[in-house]
């Protein structure tokens, strides 16, 4: 996989993390929904974690949902940009198959929900277990998509110089 670039590596990444992210959306709307709770529920959580971040260093933002639905994409896109460079310029993270695309984009979410979900248990007040537990399966949906769509675009340029 010498041939591909950064550019592509990070491109392809960025596309998987948003194509992952908007599946993660998906499924947590569909989920509150069932509950009987309001489909925004999701992105009004996120728009309370990320303004309570924001309030330690002084910035304000507008309400929590509108928030939400805006900051929820970022971490998604920066793993992706990270995934993206990591595995076309990091020989032992190249991609040669899609198994192992998606393999090394669960592995991500693997490592980071855990990471992230502890600061956003104790900002919602919500035990641990629950969010990992609730966060679990849409996260190895994001990880999915994230591994198949770089591993898709990244393979066909090897096949394809």
């Amino acid at each position: 996989m010498s041939h591909v670039t950064l550019t592509r590596g990070i491109g392809f990444g960025l596309v998987g993390g948003l194509v992952g992210t908007v599946g993660v959306d998906l499924l947590m709307v569909g989920k509150f929904s069932l509950m009987g709770l309001p489909a925004d529920t999701f992105f009004g959580w996120w728009g309370m974690v990320a303004n309570t971040f924001l309030a330690m260093i002084g910035i304000t933002f507008g309400d929590g949902v509108s928030t939400g639905l805006a900051l929820h994409y970022l971490p998604g896109l920066v793993k992706g940009l990270i995934f993206g460079a990591l595995v076309s310029q990091v020989s032992f993270f190249h991609i040669d198959t899609a198994g192992k695309g998606v393999g090394l984009g669960v592995l991500v979410e693997l490592v980071t929900l855990p990471l992230a979900s502890l600061p956003i248990a104790m900002i919602l007040d919500v035990p641990l277990a629950m969010l990992f537990g609730f966060a679990f399966v849409p996260h190895l949906v994001y990880g999915t998509v994230l591994g198949g769509v770089t591993s898709y675009g990244l393979r066909s340029e090897v096949r394809h110089p």
